[in-house]
Protein backbone atom coordinates (compact mmCIF):
# COMPACT_ATOMS: atom_id res chain seq x y z
CA UNK A 1 0.00 0.00 0.00
CA UNK A 2 1.55 3.29 -1.09
CA UNK A 3 1.62 6.47 0.93
CA UNK A 4 -1.35 8.01 -0.91
CA UNK A 5 -3.64 5.12 -0.03
CA UNK A 6 -2.50 5.17 3.60
CA UNK A 7 -3.12 8.90 3.83
CA UNK A 8 -6.53 8.56 2.27
CA UNK A 9 -7.63 5.83 4.67
CA UNK A 10 -6.36 7.80 7.67
CA UNK A 11 -8.31 10.90 6.62
CA UNK A 12 -11.44 8.83 6.06
CA UNK A 13 -11.18 7.40 9.57
CA UNK A 14 -10.44 10.78 11.14
CA UNK A 15 -13.37 12.51 9.35
CA UNK A 16 -16.15 9.94 9.69
CA UNK A 17 -19.03 12.42 9.28
CA UNK A 18 -17.55 13.89 6.12
CA UNK A 19 -16.89 10.39 4.79
CA UNK A 20 -20.50 9.34 5.49
CA UNK A 21 -21.87 12.47 3.80
CA UNK A 22 -19.61 11.88 0.79
CA UNK A 23 -20.78 8.25 0.44
CA UNK A 24 -24.44 9.30 0.69
CA UNK A 25 -23.83 12.04 -1.88
CA UNK A 26 -22.26 9.58 -4.31
CA UNK A 27 -25.20 7.17 -3.85
CA UNK A 28 -27.76 9.92 -4.45
CA UNK A 29 -25.87 11.22 -7.50
CA UNK A 30 -25.66 7.78 -9.09
CA UNK A 31 -29.36 7.17 -8.36
CA UNK A 32 -30.33 10.51 -9.93
CA UNK A 33 -28.26 9.83 -13.05
CA UNK A 34 -29.85 6.39 -13.41
CA UNK A 35 -33.33 7.82 -12.78
CA UNK A 36 -32.92 10.50 -15.46
CA UNK A 37 -31.56 7.97 -17.95
CA UNK A 38 -34.41 5.53 -17.21
CA UNK A 39 -36.97 8.33 -17.52
CA UNK A 40 -35.55 9.40 -20.88
CA UNK A 41 -35.54 5.84 -22.26
CA UNK A 42 -39.07 5.20 -20.97
CA UNK A 43 -40.34 8.47 -22.47
CA UNK A 44 -38.80 7.68 -25.88
CA UNK A 45 -40.33 4.18 -25.75
CA UNK A 46 -43.73 5.69 -24.88
CA UNK A 47 -43.51 8.13 -27.79
CA UNK A 48 -42.57 5.29 -30.16
CA UNK A 49 -45.48 3.11 -29.03
CA UNK A 50 -47.90 6.04 -29.21
CA UNK A 51 -46.73 6.88 -32.73
CA UNK A 52 -47.36 3.26 -33.79
CA UNK A 53 -50.86 3.40 -32.27
CA UNK A 54 -51.67 6.70 -34.00
CA UNK A 55 -49.89 6.37 -37.35
CA UNK A 56 -48.98 2.73 -37.89
CA UNK A 57 -45.74 0.78 -37.64
CA UNK A 58 -43.37 1.84 -40.41
CA UNK A 59 -40.02 3.59 -40.81
CA UNK A 60 -39.95 5.15 -44.28
CA UNK A 61 -42.69 6.57 -46.52
CA UNK A 62 -42.33 7.01 -50.28
CA UNK A 63 -44.81 9.13 -52.23
CA UNK A 64 -45.96 8.64 -55.85
CA UNK A 65 -43.76 5.59 -56.48
CA UNK A 66 -43.96 3.78 -59.84
CA UNK A 67 -43.78 0.00 -60.15
CA UNK A 68 -40.04 -0.07 -60.94
CA UNK A 69 -39.31 2.01 -57.86
CA UNK A 70 -41.57 -0.24 -55.80
CA UNK A 71 -39.57 -3.29 -56.88
CA UNK A 72 -36.33 -1.49 -56.00
CA UNK A 73 -37.64 -0.72 -52.50
CA UNK A 74 -38.70 -4.34 -52.00
CA UNK A 75 -35.32 -5.60 -53.25
CA UNK A 76 -33.38 -3.44 -50.78
CA UNK A 77 -31.80 -5.69 -48.15
CA UNK A 78 -32.79 -3.20 -45.44
CA UNK A 79 -36.49 -3.58 -46.30
CA UNK A 80 -38.33 -6.15 -44.20
CA UNK A 81 -41.92 -5.18 -45.04
CA UNK A 82 -43.71 -3.06 -47.66
CA UNK A 83 -47.24 -1.62 -47.51
CA UNK A 84 -49.02 -0.09 -50.50
CA UNK A 85 -51.61 2.59 -49.80
CA UNK A 86 -53.54 5.16 -51.78
CA UNK A 87 -56.20 7.72 -51.02
CA UNK A 88 -58.96 6.98 -53.52
CA UNK A 89 -60.83 10.20 -52.74
CA UNK A 90 -64.15 11.52 -51.47
CA UNK A 91 -67.77 10.73 -52.22
CA UNK A 92 -70.95 12.43 -50.97
CA UNK A 93 -72.57 10.61 -48.04
CA UNK A 94 -76.18 10.24 -49.07
CA UNK A 95 -78.60 10.84 -46.20
CA UNK A 96 -75.88 12.08 -43.82
CA UNK A 97 -77.14 14.34 -41.03
CA UNK A 98 -73.81 15.83 -39.97
CA UNK A 99 -73.28 19.02 -42.02
CA UNK A 100 -69.62 19.19 -40.96
CA UNK A 101 -68.89 15.69 -42.36
CA UNK A 102 -70.74 15.40 -45.68
CA UNK A 103 -68.33 12.91 -47.29
CA UNK A 104 -67.08 9.37 -47.25
CA UNK A 105 -63.28 9.18 -47.47
CA UNK A 106 -61.97 6.08 -49.24
CA UNK A 107 -58.47 4.82 -48.44
CA UNK A 108 -56.99 1.60 -49.77
CA UNK A 109 -54.35 -0.73 -48.28
CA UNK A 110 -52.56 -3.84 -49.41
CA UNK A 111 -52.95 -6.92 -47.21
CA UNK A 112 -49.92 -6.01 -45.05
CA UNK A 113 -51.33 -2.54 -44.46
CA UNK A 114 -54.25 -3.87 -42.46
CA UNK A 115 -51.73 -5.43 -40.06
CA UNK A 116 -49.29 -2.52 -39.81
CA UNK A 117 -51.81 0.28 -39.31
CA UNK A 118 -54.07 0.76 -36.27
CA UNK A 119 -57.30 -0.74 -37.61
CA UNK A 120 -59.66 -2.18 -35.00
CA UNK A 121 -62.32 -4.45 -36.46
CA UNK A 122 -65.68 -4.46 -34.65
CA UNK A 123 -67.68 -6.78 -36.90
CA UNK A 124 -67.17 -8.86 -40.04
CA UNK A 125 -63.82 -9.16 -41.79
CA UNK A 126 -61.25 -7.04 -43.61
CA UNK A 127 -61.43 -6.40 -47.38
CA UNK A 128 -59.83 -8.94 -49.69
CA UNK A 129 -60.85 -7.43 -53.03
CA UNK A 130 -60.99 -3.95 -54.52
CA UNK A 131 -64.80 -3.91 -54.44
CA UNK A 132 -64.99 -4.65 -50.70
CA UNK A 133 -64.88 -2.11 -47.86
CA UNK A 134 -64.99 -1.83 -44.11
CA UNK A 135 -66.80 1.24 -42.80
CA UNK A 136 -66.32 3.32 -39.68
CA UNK A 137 -68.94 2.83 -36.99
CA UNK A 138 -68.96 6.64 -36.67
CA UNK A 139 -71.08 6.78 -39.83
CA UNK A 140 -74.00 5.34 -37.89
CA UNK A 141 -73.27 7.34 -34.74
CA UNK A 142 -72.54 10.74 -36.25
CA UNK A 143 -74.23 10.81 -39.64
CA UNK A 144 -77.14 8.52 -38.70
CA UNK A 145 -76.61 6.43 -41.84
CA UNK A 146 -76.85 2.77 -40.90
CA UNK A 147 -74.91 0.55 -43.30
CA UNK A 148 -75.05 -3.19 -42.66
CA UNK A 149 -72.61 -5.95 -43.57
CA UNK A 150 -73.59 -7.19 -47.00
CA UNK A 151 -74.94 -3.83 -48.20
CA UNK A 152 -73.78 -2.68 -51.63
CA UNK A 153 -73.61 0.88 -52.90
CA UNK A 154 -72.15 2.90 -55.77
CA UNK A 155 -70.21 6.09 -55.10
CA UNK A 156 -69.02 8.96 -57.26
CA UNK A 157 -65.47 9.28 -55.96
CA UNK A 158 -63.44 12.40 -56.67
CA UNK A 159 -61.17 15.10 -55.26
CA UNK A 160 -62.23 18.02 -53.07
CA UNK A 161 -61.59 21.53 -54.29
CA UNK A 162 -62.56 24.75 -52.55
CA UNK A 163 -64.51 27.29 -54.56
CA UNK A 164 -62.45 30.27 -53.40
CA UNK A 165 -59.56 31.29 -55.64
CA UNK A 166 -56.84 30.74 -53.04
CA UNK A 167 -57.41 26.98 -52.83
CA UNK A 168 -58.80 26.28 -56.26
CA UNK A 169 -55.53 24.79 -57.58
CA UNK A 170 -55.00 22.43 -54.66
CA UNK A 171 -56.89 19.23 -53.87
CA UNK A 172 -57.96 19.20 -50.22
CA UNK A 173 -57.13 16.33 -47.87
CA UNK A 174 -58.43 14.92 -44.59
CA UNK A 175 -56.27 17.46 -42.77
CA UNK A 176 -58.23 20.29 -44.40
CA UNK A 177 -61.53 21.10 -42.66
CA UNK A 178 -64.70 21.56 -44.66
CA UNK A 179 -64.81 24.88 -46.51
CA UNK A 180 -67.95 26.83 -45.65
CA UNK A 181 -69.30 29.89 -47.46
CA UNK A 182 -72.61 31.67 -46.84
CA UNK A 183 -73.57 28.94 -44.34
CA UNK A 184 -73.22 26.18 -46.92
CA UNK A 185 -70.66 23.82 -48.37
CA UNK A 186 -68.20 25.84 -50.47
CA UNK A 187 -66.51 22.86 -52.10
CA UNK A 188 -66.87 20.84 -55.28
CA UNK A 189 -65.83 17.31 -56.19
CA UNK A 190 -63.83 17.03 -59.42
CA UNK A 191 -62.33 14.17 -61.45
CA UNK A 192 -65.06 11.86 -60.22
CA UNK A 193 -65.47 8.22 -61.22
CA UNK A 194 -67.99 5.56 -60.21
CA UNK A 195 -66.99 2.83 -57.80
CA UNK A 196 -69.19 0.05 -56.41
CA UNK A 197 -68.51 -1.54 -53.03
CA UNK A 198 -69.84 -4.25 -50.74
CA UNK A 199 -69.61 -3.78 -46.97
CA UNK A 200 -67.76 -6.73 -45.40
CA UNK A 201 -66.94 -5.27 -41.98
CA UNK A 202 -67.23 -2.43 -39.50
CA UNK A 203 -64.26 -0.78 -37.77
CA UNK A 204 -63.70 1.61 -34.90
CA UNK A 205 -63.04 5.22 -35.85
CA UNK A 206 -59.37 5.28 -37.05
CA UNK A 207 -57.03 7.26 -34.82
CA UNK A 208 -55.66 9.14 -37.82
CA UNK A 209 -59.10 10.56 -38.66
CA UNK A 210 -58.97 14.05 -37.14
CA UNK A 211 -62.06 15.44 -35.44
CA UNK A 212 -62.24 18.20 -38.06
CA UNK A 213 -61.83 15.79 -41.01
CA UNK A 214 -64.76 16.24 -43.46
CA UNK A 215 -65.03 12.57 -44.44
CA UNK A 216 -65.92 9.39 -42.59
CA UNK A 217 -63.29 6.75 -43.27
CA UNK A 218 -64.00 3.62 -45.26
CA UNK A 219 -61.16 1.25 -46.12
CA UNK A 220 -60.79 -0.88 -49.22
CA UNK A 221 -58.15 -3.18 -50.72
CA UNK A 222 -55.46 -2.38 -53.29
CA UNK A 223 -53.79 -5.24 -55.12
CA UNK A 224 -50.09 -4.92 -55.95
CA UNK A 225 -50.75 -6.68 -59.27
CA UNK A 226 -52.95 -3.75 -60.29
CA UNK A 227 -50.40 -1.16 -59.20
CA UNK A 228 -49.93 0.12 -62.75
CA UNK A 229 -53.69 0.63 -63.02
CA UNK A 230 -53.65 3.41 -60.42
CA UNK A 231 -54.27 6.81 -61.95
CA UNK A 232 -51.25 9.08 -61.84
CA UNK A 233 -53.18 11.90 -60.15
CA UNK A 234 -54.14 9.68 -57.21
CA UNK A 235 -51.83 9.78 -54.23
CA UNK A 236 -49.84 6.54 -53.99
CA UNK A 237 -47.83 5.84 -50.86
CA UNK A 238 -45.34 3.09 -50.02
CA UNK A 239 -44.52 2.36 -46.38
CA UNK A 240 -41.39 0.34 -45.60
CA UNK A 241 -40.03 -1.12 -42.43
Amino acid sequence: MNIVNKLTIRHLKQNKKRTLVTIIGVIISVAMVMAVATLGISFMNLMQRQSIVDNGEWHVRYKDVNKAQLQAVKADEATQMVVISRDRGYAPLEGGRNPNKPYLFIREYSTQGFAQFPIELSQGRLPQASNEVVISEEIAKGAKVDYKIGDTFTLEVGERFAEDKEDIQRALTQNDPLRIGDDQNAETLKNTESASYTVVGIIKRPTWEQTWAPGYTILSYVDEKCYDCVKQDQQQLIYAC
